[in-house]
């Protein structure tokens, strides 16, 4: 039987922007791929994260359905990391879906920037780097080391438009209801004004926690 393939771009979605739906437009230009989901992640090693997970996974299905993505491949948001108590590594991830999902083949979706700290500084990195299947999108302004070689299983994703629009940027206009209306779907910034996740409190600004070792 073939395998299902799947692309799996994970990240905060803290919120989810038009820069992300511009990844996923990429992703559905390839032929290799047959799904997208959008995994948002549980609280980061570094970083507890201000708006809930159901609540950012809810932003993701806005974004889909405002976009209209999904117009020749299917995409969905998916909950995978934030139904688990506790933090998670990709190699986790990647063994965990593997036992679930036995007939799909997942490509994991990262910024190009990552590409030179994979093998040294992830867990288990080395062996991720040699047998996973991945798609690097490129980071605009970033270029890769001279002479460094792309994974084995891997793709290097141009982005049509060099859209360097982030999800900080986001969270710092997020009061002014013209400049959000510029970054994310018309029912992202209706759901986040009517929330108010991004108020300029102490209490909403996501709070870093002490340095820890790498545990992409």
């Amino acid at each position: 039987m073939k395998k299902k393939r799947i692309a799996l771009f994970g990240g905060a979605f803290n919120p989810p922007h038009n820069g992300h739906a511009a990844v996923v437009r990429a992703l559905e230009s390839l032929d290799s791929i047959d799904e997208i989901w959008l995994m948002p992640s549980a609280n980061r090693w570094d970083k507890s994260i201000s708006v809930s997970g159901p609540d950012r996974l809810h932003m993701i299905d806005l974004l889909i359905g405002d976009l209209r993505l999904g117009s020749n491949k299917h995409v969905r948001p998916f909950d995978h990391e934030i139904r688990k108590p506790n933090l998670s590594t990709t190699f986790e991830t990647k063994a965990e879906l593997e036992k679930l999902y036995p007939y799909h083949e997942f490509h994991f979706v990262f910024g190009s920037d990552v590409l030179p700290d994979i093998a040294p500084k992830w867990v288990h990195g080395k062996e991720l780097f040699d047998t996973a299947n991945f798609i690097f999108v490129e980071r605009p302004g970033y270029v890769l080391p001279e002479g460094f070689a792309l994974p084995p299983h891997a793709i290097l994703l141009p982005l049509p438009h060099k859209d360097t629009l982030s999800s900080t940027h986001v969270r710092d206009i997020a009061n002014d209801p013209d400049k959000l209306a510029a970054c994310v779907s018309p029912s992202v910034a209706e759901f986040i004004l009517k929330k108010d996740f991004y108020a300029r409190t102490s209490a909403s600004i996501e709070k870093k926690k002490p340095a820890l070792k790498q545990q992409a």
